[in-house]
């Protein structure tokens, strides 16, 4: 009878840590699919108003507590386009996603590479983006912006 007992107990303490467990394992933790597609992060006034945006056509934001790949294009200059790629990681809380990415064109930089980290900020855990910083090769304010076609177009014929 005390071997009942003690395996009863055993086995609402299996219970209860797998449970646990299931609820707030990371791979259980979804990307924010309400972000899926073009994400943009304007630098210094952006892309036409004197700065540089970052493009990543097919972004999602990555869930609360993970990184998910960038992988675009950056605009600067009025005709320059680089090749861009990095990782993203959203913040425990949800309201800081950073942003570290490499960038290279040839014909702009040579054969060096841009760097650039990007951290943007919000007020909560969802919505979007409203302020933060880049430091590095395209240095200033950072904010999320609105997808525009004239961004998220990549011209055959650019530099």
């Amino acid at each position: 009878m005390r071997w009942v007992g003690i395996l009863n107990d055993l086995g609402f303490w299996l219970a209860a840590v797998l449970s646990e467990l299931q609820r707030n394992h990371p791979l259980r933790q979804r990307p924010d699919l309400s972000r899926r597609g073009p994400f943009f992060i304007a630098t210094a006034g952006g892309f036409g108003g004197g700065g540089t945006t970052f493009v990543a056509p097919g972004f999602t934001v990555p869930a609360e507590n993970n990184c998910t790949q960038w992988s675009g294009f950056t605009k600067t200059a009025s005709t320059v386009i680089l090749t861009t790629s990095g990782a993203a990681c959203r913040s425990s809380t949800g309201k800081t996603l950073t942003v570290r990415v490499s960038s290279v064109d040839l014909d702009f930089l040579g054969t060096n590479q841009a760097s650039d980290y990007i951290q943007l900020t919000r007020a909560s855990s969802t919505g979007s983006f409203s302020g933060g910083t880049d430091q590095g090769q395209f240095a200033g304010s950072a904010d999320q912006v609105t997808c525009t076609s004239g961004l998220l177009s990549l011209p055959d014929v650019h530099d």
